[in-house]
C-alpha cells in the first residue's frame, strides 16, 4: 500500500488513510486491491483441446516459496478431476479431486486433501483469456491471503503429481 502527501506520520496526515490500511491489515485483506490489479483474472470460458492440462506457479513471500502444481485429468461440461500438489515451505496435497466449474470458479471438494493445519485454499479460479489457473490460499500464521497465477506447461507423467 503506498499512502502520498502523508510523510512518515500517517496517522497523523492521513488518518482516515491509516485507518483503512490498519482495518484492512486486521481483517486480513492488505495488498487485496494491488493483488487484483497485478493477478487480474479475465475469461470465463472452458479448458480449450482435450486434456491433461497442467498449471504451475510459484508464490513467495517472508522469505518462504510454495511451488504449486495443478493436473486437470478431465474437464466436461462444468466438470472434471484435478490434482494438486503444492512443495516448498508446507507440502499440499490433493489427487482425483472432483470439481466443478462455473464461469472462472473451479470449486474442488478438498475435505479429503493432505492440507497442513491451518492452511486452507480460499479461491480456485480458471482464467481463460491466458489459458492460467489462479489460487488463493489462506495460512493462519501469516496475516494476509496469497494468490498464486499459475501457467500452463507440459504435463510430464506421474511425477508431476508426487511430492
Amino acid at each position: 500500500m503506498q499512502d502520498y502527501l502523508a510523510g512518515h506520520m500517517v496517522p497523523m496526515d492521513q488518518p482516515a488513510v491509516a485507518q483503512a490500511m490498519l482495518n484492512d491489515f486486521v481483517a486480513g485483506k492488505m495488498g487485496a486491491q494491488e493483488e487484483e490489479a497485478q493477478f487480474g483474472c479475465s475469461g470465463s470460458a472452458d479448458l480449450s483441446g482435450s486434456g491433461p492440462w497442467c498449471y504451475q506457479g510459484k508464490k513467495g513471500a517472508f522469505c518462504i516459496e510454495e511451488t504449486l502444481n495443478v493436473k486437470v485429468e478431465s474437464c466436461a461440461s462444468g466438470a472434471g478431476t484435478m490434482d494438486f500438489v503444492g512443495s516448498g515451505y508446507k507440502a499440499l496435497t490433493c489427487s482425483g479431486r472432483a470439481f466443478t466449474k462455473k464461469g472462472q470458479e473451479i470449486s474442488p471438494d478438498f475435505s479429503k486433501c493432505s492440507l497442513p493445519s491451518g492452511v486452507r485454499v480460499e479461491d480456485l479460479k480458471y482464467c481463460s483469456d491466458a489459458d492460467s489457473v489462479q489460487l488463493t490460499f489462506k495460512d493462519v500464521a501469516v496475516p494476509i491471503p496469497f494468490t498464486a497465477t499459475m501457467t500452463k506447461v507440459a504435463c510430464s507423467g506421474e511425477s508431476d503429481i508426487i511430492v
